[in-house]
């Protein structure tokens, strides 16, 4: 994918056209590399495919055609033949009654779980029976560490599962040929299978596998599988796979959103020391997002001037999004800590840099510290000026609080209305004389 470009298209023969599969969570995700999403989307035409279902698979077996290619691929699988096989007995196949069925399940789910990973390298016996004897038959086999494994259990399984399947049985692994190495390959409904969020049939790539990528890939590929990993949305296992990379080789989306769900899941250490790969990274955009997302959890953690510090940062890079939305959380950060007047002229920071959506915000909130501080007209203006612009979220939450304004208005009015006349409600078109201050009566001066 690397190589897909629009010069490479000028090269090809008129009329030339080049089918791709590829995972479609990678069109957008970042993961990439510019030009050739470029290309993809156009000229290129994105086709989604699904899965045969059953009456497609039915009415796929009735065609002349696929006749006739059985017919002349006699005793070969064919492609269609392979797809023409239901779940149900690719998910009979990983059915673990018995021993024999643990080993080769175990040499299955090893193969599939590194076809899932995208690994890009050749799978071949050896890589296979490493996976095997590290971990795969002891999970299945529900058996310690420390337990032996049969070498000729596992050849058996490897054996049965390579041997031609009867009839048009399903084979589940092939071995196929690559240059002058060979490599095993598992039936692509597994993998299907694998990622099915019920569970079973589907599992979770197991730890096995990760620990044997940590341990034996290199730098390229440990950013191929990182970047893999994170369209798969596990961005703990890309973590740790492109932890060791220098941060300028990884795209810094992927970077900051591996930050987040560090953030997220409570790792702070993680997230910390990821964000701040992304601040590194210097991208216009990504750097900024990274410092304000340090700024929170450093606030989050306690750490108030180190969370002072990484907003102002962000302010300072000038971002026409992310410099509003420092100076709008730094002025609630002031206001929190008890620093009015430094909220106060953050507040106005964040109004003047005229942000969409932060200014509107910032003048609620403005409005609202003025209203806290009892400079009601102060507050009141502030909410007028965000009715008068028309944002809409800002104009609902000034709308309320001036409402409640006008009440706590009509309240005080009345308080002093019945302090001076002796009744709340005041005809406005009559003069009222003032409440007699209560006294005591004498005899010349009874009460009515």
């Amino acid at each position: 994918m690397s190589q897909l470009s629009s010069r490479l298209l000028d090269e090809l023969p008129t009329g030339f056209r080049v089918f791709i599969t590829l995972d479609a969570d990678l069109m957008d995700t970042g993961v990439l590399p510019y030009e050739a999403a470029e290309v993809l989307n156009a000229p290129g035409a994105v086709v989604p495919l699904g899965l045969i279902t059953g009456a497609e698979r039915e009415r796929l077996a009735a065609e002349p055609a696929y006749a006739e290619i059985v017919a002349a691929h006699e005793g070969e699988r064919t492609l269609m033949g392979r797809l023409m096989v239901s779940f149900d007995r690719a998910a009979e196949a990983l059915q673990i009654p018995d021993e024999d069925a643990v080993r080769r399940v175990a040499v299955l789910r090893s193969a599939v779980d590194r076809q899932r990973a995208a690994v890009p390298l050749p799978l071949t016996r050896e890589v296979i029976k490493k996976l095997y004897r590290v971990g795969y038959w002891y999970e299945l086999a529900g058996r310690e560490p420390q337990s032996a494994v049969s070498r000729s259990g596992f050849r058996h399984a490897l054996k049965v599962l390579l041997a031609p399947a009867p009839g048009r049985g399903l084979r589940l692994l092939d071995e196929v040929y690559s240059g002058q190495e060979r490599h095993l390959r598992p039936h692509p409904l597994l993998t299907v299978l694998a990622d099915s969020p019920q569970r079973p049939p589907g599992w979770a790539i197991s730890e096995t596998l990760w620990n044997h990528l940590a341990n034996t890939l290199d730098d390229a590929g440990r950013l191929s599988v990182g970047l893999t990993t994170c369209t798969r949305g596990d961005y703990r296992h890309a973590r740790r796979l492109m932890d060791t990379l220098d941060p300028a080789t990884i795209p810094a989306e992927i970077v900051i959103r591996i930050a987040i769900a560090a953030h997220e899941s409570g790792e702070i250490p993680a997230a910390r020391d990821w964000y701040g790969k992304a601040v590194n990274a210097g991208h216009a955009y990504w750097a900024p997002a990274a410092m304000v997302n340090l700024a929170m959890l450093e606030r989050e953690q306690g750490r108030v001037e180190d969370a002072r510090d990484w907003y102002r940062m962000a302010v300072g890079t000038g971002d026409a999004d992310l410099a509003p939305s420092a100076m709008f959380n730094l002025a609630t950060l002031e206001a929190q800590e008890g620093y009015i007047q430094e909220a106060r002229d953050w507040y106005l920071k964040a109004i003047e840099s005229g942000h969409a959506d932060e200014a509107p915000s910032a003048m609620v909130n403005l409005g609202l510290l003025e209203q806290q501080l009892g400079r009601l007209d102060e507050a009141s203006a502030r909410y007028a000026q965000i009715i008068e612009i028309g944002h809409r979220e800002g104009t609902l939450r000034a709308q309320e609080q001036l409402d409640r304004l006008r009440r706590h208005w009509d309240d005080m009015q009345r308080v002093e209305n019945f302090a001076k006349y002796g009744h709340p409600f005041i005809d406005a078109d009559h003069d009222q004389p003032p409440a007699m201050a209560d006294r005591p009566c004498n005899a010349e001066e009874k009460p009515s």
